[in-house]
C-alpha cells in the first residue's frame, strides 16, 4: 500500500512542470472587427463651374456734358458683378448683375485763371461747380466670339446725388448758392475687353447716363452725360 502511494506521488510530481507549461501558453488574440472612423455617405462638394464667378473692376474716364456749358470732368468708378446665367447663350455669352458707384466733378466759369479777375462783364465773375455721385444696378452681357476679343454691353436704373454750387463775386460783394438733389436715372453702355490673364481684363467703354436736374444755378440739364472710360477687371 505504501508503495502504491509512493508511485502515485512520484507521477504527480513529474507531471507538474508539463501542467504549468500548459497554463503559461499565450492565448491566441481574439480577432476584432476594425471599425472605420470615416462617416458613411459623406456628400462630396459640388464643383462650381468656371463660368460662374464674382468679378470686380475699377475704371476712370472723362465725363462730357453735351448741350451744356460745363466742360469735361474727371470720373473714376468702382464696381462688382455676379454671373447669373452662363449657359445657352450664343458666342459663349454670360449674363451678370452689376453694381457700380461713380464720381464726377465739372465746372463752368466766367473767368480765365482767377475769380478775382474782374475784367468780365459788369465787373462780376461767377463759378458753377457740379459734383455727381450715381449708384447703378445694371444687367451686363459679355461675349467671347473669338479669342482675344470680348465685347460687352449693359443697361440699368440707378439713383444719383447731385450737388451744385454757384459763387458770385464782384469788387463790391460776393455770395454763394448751394443746391443738391437725389434723383433717379438710367445708364446704357458698351465696350470691349482684352484678356491679360485667365482672370484679368483691360477694357475700354463708352457710357451714356441720364440724370435730370433743374437747379436755379444751372437750369434744367443732364448731370450724367457721355463718359469715356478705360478700366481693369478681375474675376474672383
Amino acid at each position: 500500500m505504501v508503495k502504491i502511494n509512493t508511485i502515485i506521488a512520484a507521477v504527480l510530481i513529474a507531471s507538474l512542470p508539463a501542467f504549468a507549461a500548459e497554463k503559461e501558453k499565450p492565448k491566441k488574440p481574439v480577432h476584432q472587427q476594425k471599425t472605420s472612423t470615416t462617416p458613411a455617405h459623406v456628400p462630396k462638394p459640388v464643383p462650381i463651374p468656371d463660368e460662374l464667378f464674382n468679378s470686380m473692376w475699377v475704371k476712370a474716364g472723362v465725363a462730357t456734358y453735351p448741350g451744356t456749358r460745363f466742360g469735361p470732368g474727371f470720373s473714376p468708378a468702382l464696381g462688382a458683378s455676379f454671373e447669373m446665367l452662363a449657359e445657352g447663350l450664343p458666342a459663349k455669352g454670360r449674363i451678370s448683375a452689376g453694381l457700380e458707384a461713380r464720381y464726377s466733378y465739372t465746372y463752368v466759369s466766367s473767368f480765365g485763371t482767377s475769380i478775382n479777375d474782374f475784367s468780365g462783364p459788369y465787373g462780376m465773375n461767377y463759378l458753377i461747380e457740379m459734383k455727381t455721385l450715381p449708384f447703378w444696378l445694371s444687367g451686363i452681357a459679355r461675349f467671347k466670339p473669338s479669342p482675344g476679343v470680348e465685347p460687352f454691353f449693359g443697361l440699368g436704373p440707378g439713383v444719383a446725388y447731385v450737388n451744385s454750387t454757384l459763387d458770385l463775386k464782384s469788387q463790391y460783394f460776393s455770395t454763394r448758392v448751394a443746391e443738391s438733389a437725389t434723383v433717379p436715372g438710367f445708364e446704357i453702355f458698351g465696350g470691349m475687353e482684352i484678356p491679360v490673364t485667365r482672370e484679368e481684363r483691360i477694357f475700354g467703354e463708352i457710357k451714356y447716363e441720364y440724370i435730370p436736374v433743374d437747379f436755379k444755378s444751372t437750369g434744367a440739364l443732364n448731370a450724367g452725360g457721355v463718359i469715356f472710360n478705360i478700366g481693369f477687371r478681375k474675376e474672383l
